[in-house]
């Protein structure tokens, strides 16, 4: 019993390890991985009994590079192809692991949950003071680092190095897990302590104004108040949250004093505008031509970019230099394995949704719905940053069981 608590012990620990991912450098975010495969499959070789290992939802997840492997066939670019793959292995490494804890039957209490969400929301925070205080204390004045910010922890922070698109993911799932920390909690000073957490990182989100990842999150955010409240209440502080991040973005500093909220309703779309909606606008063009072109099986792994690359320059809007993709994670997964993929693709988010709805997991319903979002203006699972992030969180959630009613 005692060597069994130990085993325990040492898998939670590399789940916390896991939780704080977002602090270790990018040539060595391998390792916690590695770790946390090792301890869970120690863990299930020393159990007596075992129940059955649930391939079915490996797949699930394991369903996009799998997919994309077998894209690779066409590819003209196999080292890109490879590069890209290995990339998104975590999406079959993080549900074998879970897989494997599951059918040890390793179970975590409510208490120990906490604790993973509280090192992530606190890796955040530290990854915001550490990074800024930094930047702070090189050539910048405190009002020019929360003005660069966004762009310097992309290009000055080498192997820590994280676009703020992905940054401002971090952050969101971050504030979804202060909510759910206030409310598991029963102590008043904690529960104080996770709600100045989750204003704290509302200010840091509004620094990178990244309005997609916001809007995601009020959605997301939504959900999750509506699990606990009624529906009254879950208004009144959507609302208040929203009024909140309004009046923030508009008076806070901002580079070039753009407030990018404002191209949602002024955005000029032509050939000359330079801002992020307009770019998207002349991006989604070239990808649905290139759909249009080879709609049934796609490009392949490795060559969407040469394709979208040549009609940039064909259409005079030379974004290749600036590596743009499409922008879209279901795009992505067109343009790479054809309409057929994206079908067997999108099949197998319903199965996942199917298999959170079966195991009452709302939480995990909340962060599913919040990636799902952000697919559809980022390719989350093609960078490693997000595909790390989703394929953690929702391998977690896919295999872990909590007692509550259905999620809708």
């Amino acid at each position: 019993m005692l060597k069994n608590n130990l085993y325990k012990n040492f898998v939670f620990f590399s789940l916390v390890i896991n939780c704080c991912i977002l602090l270790i450098p990018s040539n060595y975010k391998i390792y916690p991985i590695i770790v946390l495969f090792l301890s869970s499959a120690f863990f299930y070789k020393k159990q007596e009994s075992k129940n059955k290992f649930d391939f079915k939802k490996v797949l699930l997840l394991g369903a996009l590079p799998l997919l994309y492997f077998a894209s690779m066939f066409q590819s003209l670019y196999v080292e890109v192809a490879f590069a890209k793959l290995t990339t998104m292995l975590s999406l079959l490494a993080y549900p074998i692991i879970f897989g494997l804890l599951e059918a040890s039957g390793f179970k975590l209490e409510q208490k120990k949950i906490n604790v993973l969400f509280t090192a992530f929301v606190l890796s955040t925070v530290t990854f915001f003071m550490v990074s800024f205080i930094y930047f702070w204390r090189q050539e910048f004045t405190f009002y020019q680092t929360i003005i660069h910010y966004f762009n310097l922890i992309d290009i000055r922070l080498e192997k820590f190095s994280i676009h703020a698109i992905y940054y401002a993911i971090y952050i969101g799932v971050s504030i979804l897990m202060t909510v759910e920390l206030i409310k598991n909690n029963t102590s008043r000073f904690y529960k104080i302590i996770y709600f100045l957490l989750a204003v704290f990182l509302s200010i840091v989100i509004v620094i990178l104004m990244r309005k997609g990842p916001i809007i995601y999150l009020m959605v997301a955010l939504f959900f999750l108040l509506k699990i606990h409240f009624n529906i009254k209440k879950t208004i009144i502080l959507i609302s208040t949250a929203i009024v909140f991040l309004f009046l923030f973005t508009t008076i806070a500093p901002k580079y070039q004093n753009i407030n990018r909220f404002n191209e949602l309703i002024s955005s000029d779309l032509n050939s000359n505008s330079e801002s992020s909606l307009s770019i998207r606008y002349r991006i989604y063009g070239c990808v649905f031509e290139k759909i249009a072109e080879n709609p049934l099986l796609g490009y392949g792994l490795g060559n969407v970019k040469s394709q979208l690359d040549s009609c940039y320059v064909s259409k005079n809007i030379d974004l290749s230099v600036k590596n743009y993709n499409s922008h879209n994670q279901f795009l992505s997964v067109c343009l790479t394995t054809g309409v057929l993929g994206l079908l067997l693709y999108l099949f197998s988010l319903y199965k996942v949704y199917g298999v959170l709805n079966t195991r009452k997991s709302k939480i995990g319903f909340v962060f599913f719905i919040f990636f799902i979002l952000n697919f559809f203006t980022e390719n989350i699972l093609e960078r490693e940053s997000g595909v790390l992030l989703y394929s953690f969180l929702i391998s977690f959630f896919l295999f872990q069981k909590e007692e509550s009613s259905k999620v809708l």
